[in-house]
């Protein structure tokens, strides 16, 4: 049961994820904003009904969701409202119907000006059974025209209930009993649950959503988890993804890395010590901050929660990407994703209230000044994983290269050559990254999971 909600600014930043289990069944992960949340986000910020409704493209236009007749069929009721919800009063109209199938052709040329309208949309949830919904604003002359050709030509035979998929109040009976079956496992984060874990609290009766049912991108972008989602009552994400992680969790220092002490996805309430691989390296020493030439200029110190910032994306990485947009990146060359982790070359993590203040201080001083300081932290990155290349964005490099030697597409540091590709040349070089992508890592070996017993017998004072 949810505790302590707070509303509407809560609810409004819970985010859903697509997740796949061992045998390719499709999950819907829904995460409050108390986290732990994977990483890298997905492109928009959703929830679990857009989903379910628009998959992970809110864009406008036309498109399919590939759901099954059967799968369609249980999601959709009979509007009891029928015709008169459709060509009513109201402003808008948004939801589903029903169309002759032998009709679709027509259908389609007379809803087609909604592709080309603002914020609107077509969907089609089973073309054998002629489901769709759209958007129409019954008082623009658009779609006026689009609603009268529609009724004049009686190509729709049944007005559907848009369905009521916010599985994320499944706890509450009122909200219980509105809601439609969906083909989905749902996972929910409890607000404030001590180890951020998530609990199933659905099982579809119909057939399951398959892999195979999703689109590229979000195969691409969903959540891989070991296992059968029919055997797991709870899961952890954060102990085989990135996660982002919040204060409210009780993180420990273990061998310089940090830890928070989590439950294990499974049906146990069994624990353990999860890797906090969004903020790893070495712990740092805030008295080296008070040195930097911004922290002359602020008089407070914006390390980023006291640790170097080395955000992997896999276990045991071998490239370094620099400054790069992490998510727009790994969508598009997936094969890097368990191969990369993400660092910046000033390590400092500003506060956003403080933000301009900041960059205006920082070209007061020079960021050329600022990083001859702070590259001690962006070196310590480096030492941890070392990795075989960089991947950097130009700006990053003409500032690297200011403070650092180098040679055409090599740069050293700290003693280590480092060959280099710019972020917007990866496709041309695709093959030879790959080739260091794919050779054996070097860097530290950090264990991603501790039990409770071998964190006793590293030193960690263990509460039972």
């Amino acid at each position: 049961m949810k505790q302590f909600k707070e509303y509407p600014a809560t609810h409004s930043m819970s985010t859903a994820w697509f997740a796949i289990d061992d045998e390719g069944k499709v999950a819907i992960l829904n995460f409050e904003d108390n986290g732990p949340i994977p990483q890298p986000a997905s492109g928009s910020q959703t929830c679990c009904e857009s989903l379910i409704k628009n998959g992970l493209d809110e864009s406008g236009g036309f498109k399919y969701r590939s759901y099954t007749d059967e799968q369609a069929l249980a999601m959709f009721r009979e509007n009891p409202n029928g015709f008169e919800e459709l060509f009513g009063n109201s402003e808008y109209f948004w939801g589903v119907v029903q169309i002759d199938i032998s009709r679709t052709d027509e259908f389609l040329k007379i809803v087609e000006p909604l592709i080309h309208e603002k914020y609107s949309s077509i969907i089609c949830y089973s073309k054998n059974l002629g489901i769709y919904s759209f958007t129409i604003n019954k008082y623009k002359k658009v779609g006026a025209t689009i609603l009268a050709g529609l009724k004049s030509s009686g190509c729709i035979i049944k007005v559907l209930e848009e369905g009521y998929f916010d599985y994320d109040f499944i706890d509450d009976e009122e909200e219980q009993s509105r809601l439609s079956p969906i083909p989905f496992v749902v996972y929910n984060q409890e607000y404030g649950h001590p180890f951020g874990d998530l609990n199933k609290v659905y099982s579809p009766e119909m057939s399951q959503f398959t892999e195979g049912q999703l689109t590229d991108y979000e195969r691409r972008t969903a959540i891989r988890i070991k296992g059968r989602f029919a055997d797991l009552a709870h899961i952890q994400p954060a102990a085989n993804s990135p996660f982002d992680t919040h204060e409210y969790l009780d993180r420990v220092d273990i061998d310089g890395q940090p830890y928070y002490k989590m439950r294990l996805t499974g049906n146990t309430d069994e624990q353990a010590y999860v890797y906090d691989s969004l903020t790893s390296g070495l712990k740092t020493d805030h008295s080296y901050c008070e040195k930097c030439p911004l922290y002359e200029k602020t008089h407070s110190s914006y390390r980023y929660a006291s640790y170097v910032r080395g955000w992997e994306q896999g276990n045991h990485p071998t490239v370094a990407t620099i400054g790069v947009d992490t998510f727009k990146f790994l969508v598009k060359h997936p094969e890097l994703k368990q191969k990369t982790f993400e660092t910046d070359i000033i390590q400092c993590g500003f506060s956003s209230s403080l933000y301009e203040e900041n960059a205006k201080r920082a070209k007061e001083v020079g960021m050329e000044n600022v990083l001859n300081h702070c590259k001690y932290y962006f070196e310590q990155v480096l030492k941890v994983f070392r990795p075989y290349i960089l991947i950097i964005e130009a700006y990053n490099k003409d500032l690297l290269t200011k403070v650092y030697p180098h040679s055409g597409n090599s740069i050293e540091i700290n003693g280590e050559l480092y060959p280099f590709f710019m972020a917007d040349a990866i496709d041309e070089n695709l093959d030879q990254i790959l080739e260091f992508a794919n050779k054996p890592y070097r860097g530290k070996v950090i264990p991603k999971v501790l039990s409770v017993e071998e964190a006793e017998r590293i030193g960690v004072k263990v509460e039972r």
